[in-house]
């Protein structure tokens, strides 16, 4: 889910923070902003000094990074801005797809009936001897659902990014005028209880009945991406790492909640996470414990669906 595409806008130097307003020994944390700063710069700049690196010995090398090496001159980028640019697209990648697929195994130990009918499903189509791939959409729509609900019961980023208004109008009574900066709650659309009955209720039945069976759709029918001109430019990248990633998890392993000395489940409780711009759970008791020998033999061989 890239939640925090690149925008453009670099960060403001120490040498410059003086015209910003407060002077520097009243704005301490200034400071700490630049220090963050140099560390993220100094990662970013090593990551993509590695991919040019092995461009250098293998000129069949792809990625993003790749790309926007071979186009530098043509970009006009120094190597700083370039790094940046990759940076800021691997971070936005990879927080909110991790903190989406944690929210998953969470939904699987609280509702383990949901997992139990989404193997069932997997079983029907895909053996112990294939990993599932992309080809059999069409053939698991529970599983579908599911994923669409991970996005929806627990959004990455559930405060949403700023949006301007490009005309005036009207909610519940408030003018909003054009030009204005409106900033929607994607956790508040989303335990609308008018859209989604028992919101709080982790039910992938509720997507049963939408379109789906092709990737594009995994993004309809919530609003875990956004909308409009601000909806997340790599929503459909996102959204495909996070489907197969849920149904190889589904494949492979069952999702248990853990037990304490007397056999009771530890408790797993979704408010425990983190807060802020991204939301992932904090750590929580559970176990992943392999289906069966035959799919670790899967697993190890390296045999998938395509």
């Amino acid at each position: 889910m890239l939640g925090r595409g690149y925008n453009g806008v670099q960060p403001v130097s120490q040498d410059t923070s003086e015209t910003l307003g407060l002077p520097g020994f009243l704005s301490p944390w200034r400071a700490e902003a630049q220090r963050k700063h140099e560390v993220e710069v100094k990662l970013y700049t090593r990551l993509a000094s590695e991919v040019k690196t092995r461009m250098e010995k293998d000129l069949g090398t792809e990625c993003f990074a790749a790309r926007l090496w071979d186009q530098q001159a043509k970009m006009n980028l120094t190597p700083e801005e370039l790094s940046y640019i990759a940076g800021s697209a691997f971070e936005a990648g990879t927080d909110t797809t991790t903190g989406t697929v944690l929210w998953f195994l969470m939904a699987m130990v609280l509702y383990p009936d949901t997992m139990k009918k989404a193997q069932q499903e997997i079983d029907s189509i895909f053996g112990p001897d294939t990993v599932p791939g992309f080809s059999r959409m069409n053939d698991i729509p529970y599983c579908f659902a599911l994923v669409k609900e991970v996005f929806r019961w627990s959004p990455a980023a559930p405060g949403g990014f700023p949006h301007l208004s490009d005309a005036d109008d009207e909610y519940q009574g408030y003018a909003v005028r054009k030009g204005t900066m409106v900033i929607p709650c994607i956790w508040n659309m989303h335990h609308n209880e008018a859209e989604f009955p028992n919101s709080y209720t982790f039910d992938p039945e509720r997507f049963m009945n939408r379109k789906s069976g092709n990737p594009e759709s995994l993004n309809e029918g919530h609003y875990g991406f956004g909308f409009g001109r601000r909806k997340c430019p790599g929503q459909y990248l996102a959204a495909k790492t996070i489907y197969i990633a849920v149904v190889r998890i589904l494949w492979a392993f069952d999702i248990r909640a853990r037990k304490d000395s007397t056999g009771n489940d530890l408790r797993v409780d979704p408010e425990n996470c983190t807060s802020g711009m991204t939301s992932k759970p904090l750590e929580f008791p559970l176990d992943i414990v392999p289906r069966s020998a035959a799919h670790i033999a899967t697993i190890m061989s390296g045999h998938h669906d395509s």
